[in-house]
C-alpha cells in the first residue's frame, strides 16, 4: 500500500493481479540452527526457521504488529490448501516509518519443525496484524479485494531415506536411472484461458508436471518460452519445490504480446539433477494474436490497486503483478 495525507487526491484503482503467484512472499528465507541458508525443499527431522520481512508503507511508525505464521498441506496439483496451523505470533515492538532514516522493515520470525509432519508440499502463510488491531484504509486490509497483508510461500519435506534426485547416483545402467528420475509434463494437460487474443490482452497457461519416477523430486523448474527453448526467449521461471513419487503439480504463467500472428509457447521442466531422458520434459501450444483493426476483443486483463492510508504495512511480494486500467504493469 502507498501511503500520504491527502489520500483522496491519489489514484485507488489497483486490484490483485490475475497471476496465481502474485501472493508470493518476497524476503522470506529459511535457516537452519546454525544460521545456513536452507533451500525450499527440506529434510524432515531438522527445524527451520522461517524469516519474514514485514514492510510499513505509511508516513508514520507503527507499533506493537502482530505476525503470525501457519503451515497447511497443500495439493500441489490444484493449488488447495488443508487447515491451517499456527506455528507462532511473534509481535514486532515498532517498525519505522516509509522514508525513515532507518529501513522501513523488520524481520519477523517463527520455527518450523518438519519431523512433525509427514512428507509432502505445504505452504506457509504469513499474516500481518491478524486480529485486525491496527487501522487501514476501507478494502485494503486483511481479506479485502485490494489488502496485502497476507501472503505465502510453498516449501517441501521429503524423508531421507526416499532418495531425492540430488543425492548422487551409484547406479549406472540409462534405463534403471530413468525409471528412478524422471519428470513427465502431461501433453494432454497443457492448455491457455483463452488461446486468441486481442494485443495486449493477457492469458494464464497452465501445465502439469508428474512425477512418474520411484524417487522423490525436488528443486523442479518449469522454463515458459517464447517460441522454443533452444532459441526462444524465456518470459517465466516457476518453481516447485518438490513431488512425491507419482505425484502432479500445477504450474502457470501468464502470457501477453501486442505482435499479430501466431506465437509458439513451449514450456520445458527440469529437476535439480540425475534425469537423463528429457523427451518427455518439453511440451507446447499455440496462441493467436489477432491483427486486424476492426477486431472486438473480450475484455482480458485486470486492473488493480493500491491505496493509502495512516498506518498501512505491506509484504515486499516478488511477483505481484499490479496492472493499471490503461495497461501499464507496476511491480
Amino acid at each position: 500500500m502507498w501511503v500520504g495525507e491527502n489520500a483522496a487526491t491519489k489514484e485507488d484503482d489497483w486490484e490483485w493481479s490475475d497471476d496465481e503467484d502474485a501472493a508470493m512472499i518476497r524476503g522470506i528465507c529459511f535457516s537452519s540452527a546454525l544460521g545456513d541458508k536452507l533451500p525450499t525443499d527440506l529434510a524432515r527431522g531438522e527445524d527451520a526457521t522461517v524469516s519474514c520481512r514485514i514492510y510499513n508503507y505509511s508516513l508514520l511508525p507503527v507499533s506493537n504488529v502482530a505476525v503470525r505464521f501457519e503451515v497447511a498441506p497443500l495439493d500441489p496439483e490444484t493449488g488447495e490448501t488443508g487447515a491451517r496451523t499456527t506455528l507462532a505470533t511473534p509481535v514486532l515492538p515498532s517498525i519505522p516509518a516509509w522514508g525513515d532514516t532507518s529501513p522501513n522493515w523488520k524481520t519477523a520470525e517463527a520455527t518450523l519443525k518438519t519431523g512433525d509432519l509427514a512428507a509432502g508440499n505445504y505452504r506457509i502463510f504469513v499474516t500481518i496484524d491478524p486480529e485486525n488491531a491496527i487501522a487501514e484504509l476501507p478494502d485494503h486490509d486483511n481479506g479485502d479485494a485490494t489488502g496485502n497483508n497476507e501472503g505465502w510461500y510453498d516449501v517441501f519435506l521429503y524423508d531421507e531415506d526416499s532418495g531425492t534426485n540430488s543425492t548422487s547416483r551409484s547406479f549406472s545402467a540409462k534405463n534403471r536411472t530413468d525409471a528412478l528420475l524422471n519428470l513427465t509434463l502431461l501433453k494432454d494437460r497443457v492448455s491457455a484461458d483463452k488461446t486468441i487474443l486481442d494485443p495486449g490482452e493477457r492469458t494464464k497457461v497452465t501445465v502439469f508436471c508428474k512425477n512418474t519416477g520411484q524417487k522423490t523430486a525436488t528443486g523442479i523448474n518449469a522454463l515458459f518460452f517464447h517460441d522454443h527453448p533452444d532459441n526462444g526467449k524465456g518470459f517465466k521461471a516457476n518453481l516447485l519445490s518438490g513431488l512425491l513419487p507419482g505425484a502432479t503439480g500445477k504450474m502457470t504463467a501468464i502470457f501477453s504480446d501486442t505482435e499479430p500472428g501466431v506465437h509458439h509457447i513451449y514450456v520445458k521442466v527440469l529437476g535439480k539433477s540425475g534425469e537423463s531422458d528429457f523427451e518427455d520434459n518439453i511440451v507446447s501450444l499455440d496462441i493467436t494474436v489477432r491483427g486486424g483493426a476492426g477486431d472486438k476483443g473480450s475484455g482480458g486483463g485486470c486492473n488493480a490497486g493500491a491505496g493509502f492510508a495512516p498506518t498501512a504495512l505491506l509484504f515486499a511480494l516478488p511477483l505481484c503483478a499490479f496492472v493499471r486500467s490503461k495497461g501499464s504493469v507496476r511491480k
